[in-house]
């Protein structure tokens, strides 16, 4: 008998088709099972895979290492950023360069500079055409001449108010009391390392190269030869401060003694007129190393670097401000501290020395 339902009048009447829908589903059970079927065949396939050859393992062994180098690649990609890479050395006879471009790189007067500077101007000035291994205070010497000798008239003081300083050595007669005057221009300033320097610090050097007693001195007045004193006062204070330690003879032996310096220098003792220079301290941005050798012309020359963060934030620690300083070793660039550029790790077999100091003026 056919399924019958009571509507809600009381009437009678046949059951909807909905009712009878379920009984209609029975069937799908089959296509249940073979679905079943199909979706566990992917769960089969490592059964597969055990009965291959090693050469498959190996491939994929490949491919999770390959993935862990482009990873690490990204990592240092990301760590080292612009302005964070280092130079090719081309021949293995170009780390003077190197390091003297980077050293100068920086510092935050020069970079400033550059920057209203279309690189174009100074495209072919970097090169040199010394071949081999030659003296970084040479070729920057060469390049900051060059570059100011390339710029027009009305931008060269500017340039020369970033690195240039005036000296005025003074001789006074000890006979006649004459006092004979000159004053010289340099884009370098070469401090002798004298052996008469109380102390082996970069202060005590400076010291005794401002003031040096000279034999056999003849005065243009009265004839009289002897020994004077000859004093310098810089009447001209350069916005970005490159001093030399002459380590080198004229013979060209290397001294290689130890020489203490701060990460500040106060020229103020020896200036001219320090009220009408304003301040004459300075802050340490860059140091030029020179490592093995006896000769300028041999060994190695790296750059230690203070980085674009140290000593942007106030509040931060003296370890976070340190970490920002970088050695630069031709295209390897490592973290370093500031005790690393005041004085590096000494290796007397490496035998590493600092020789060029790259100063700002705050």
């Amino acid at each position: 008998m056919a399924a019958t339902t009571r509507s809600m009048t009381g009437a009678l009447r046949p059951a909807a088709k909905s009712a009878a829908k379920p009984a209609a589903k029975a069937p799908a059970k089959a296509p249940g099972r073979q679905a079943a079927k199909l979706a566990a065949k992917p769960a089969a396939k490592p059964a597969v895979s055990k009965g291959k050859s090693a050469a498959q393992k190996r491939k994929n062994a490949k491919a999770v290492a390959v993935g862990r180098k482009s990873k690490r690649l990204h990592v240092k990609e990301i760590k080292s950023g612009p302005g964070l890479r280092g130079m090719v050395n081309e021949g293995n006879v170009l780390c003077y360069r190197n390091s003297a471009l980077q050293a100068l790189m920086h510092i935050p007067p020069f970079g400033i500079w550059l920057h209203w500077h279309q690189a174009a101007e100074f495209g072919a000035t970097i090169g040199w055409r010394k071949v081999g291994q030659q003296d970084a205070e040479e070729y920057l010497n060469w390049l900051l001449e060059t570059m100011k000798s390339q710029l027009p008239r009305t931008e060269q003081d500017a340039f020369k108010q970033l690195f240039q300083q005036k000296m005025r050595s003074s001789i006074e007669c000890r006979a006649c009391s004459e006092v004979s005057s000159m004053t010289t221009p340099d884009l370098l300033l070469r401090v002798a390392l004298s052996k008469t320097a109380k102390g082996s610090t970069l202060v005590n050097h400076l010291k005794d190269h401002m003031r040096e007693e000279i034999d056999g001195f003849e005065c243009s007045r009265c004839s009289a030869t002897g020994q004077v004193t000859r004093t310098y006062a810089m009447t001209q204070a350069p916005d970005v401060l490159v001093l030399q330690l002459t380590r080198y003879t004229m013979a060209g032996k290397k001294n290689s003694s130890r020489v203490n310096f701060a990460e500040t220098l106060d020229l103020s003792p020896y200036a001219a007129d320090s009220a009408a220079q304003g301040s004459l301290l300075y802050r340490l941005c860059s140091v030029l190393d020179h490592v093995g050798g006896a000769s300028l012309r041999r060994g190695h020359y790296v750059t230690v670097v203070r980085g674009p963060a140290a000593g942007a934030d106030a509040d931060a620690d003296e370890d976070e401000d340190e970490d920002a300083w970088m050695l630069l070793d031709d295209e390897r660039v490592r973290a370093a501290r500031l005790k690393t550029a005041v004085w590096p790790e000494v290796d007397v077999a490496r035998n590493v020395t600092p020789y060029i100091l790259f100063y700002e003026r705050l």
